[in-house]
């Protein structure tokens, strides 16, 4: 909290979890949207704060004890970034906002609500098979399909309101009468 810090510039010191840039001593660390940066020329250390926004801004508005976005706060089995893209609450163990899951036809056909700002800053893949082991992946960007396999995603933009998401499999690609699925999100 002083205006100026004035170092004896005779004696080393590192920068612990800074690195370099090798050629003009920069140094710099990001941490979450913040980056700190340590200029050797001018001794200036200074630290750029963006506005939180997406999963940031999101996460902000609860209060649990782990906000990384692969922490289970709520011990309800679904990670953080999974809640954020379904607009659940991470603070609130329970399955209400799971993709619901339609089987009386000739297809297995998954539906949910996708939060809106959270297909700009997340990849999205509702994966498939017949063990659970192996996945195939189609991405939930954009409408894709029906494919020669008869696999579709089917998206429906609701304008700031989450997304309306529609994947169907159909069952002859089970094998052995199995067939799991899945939505995977991760953060580019």
């Amino acid at each position: 909290d002083i205006g100026t810090l004035t170092e004896d510039f005779n004696e080393t010191f590192t920068l612990a979890g800074f690195s370099e840039d090798g050629v003009t001593g920069v140094h710099s660390k990001t941490e979450g949207p913040n980056t700190w940066t340590f200029d050797e020329g001018t001794g200036v250390l200074t630290l750029e704060v963006l506005p939180l926004s997406g999963y940031s801004l999101w996460i902000n508005g609860f209060t649990v004890g782990d906000t990384a976005a692969g922490a289970d706060p709520d011990n309800d089995g679904v990670e953080n970034l999974l809640e954020y893209v379904l607009d659940a609450d991470p603070s609130v163990a329970g399955p209400d906002k799971l993709p619901d899951l339609d089987a009386s036809g000739a297809n297995f056909v998954f539906t949910f609500q996708r939060r809106d700002d959270s297909e700009f800053d997340t990849v999205q893949n509702f994966q498939y098979g017949s063990t659970l082991t192996g996945w195939t992946d189609l991405s939930v960007a954009a409408n894709y399909g029906p494919d020669v396999d008869g696999r579709q995603v089917a998206v429906v933009e609701n304008g700031t309101a989450p997304d309306s998401i529609t994947v169907t499999i159909p069952k002859a690609l089970a094998v052995g009468d199995k067939l799991f699925g899945r939505l995977q999100a991760e953060q580019p």
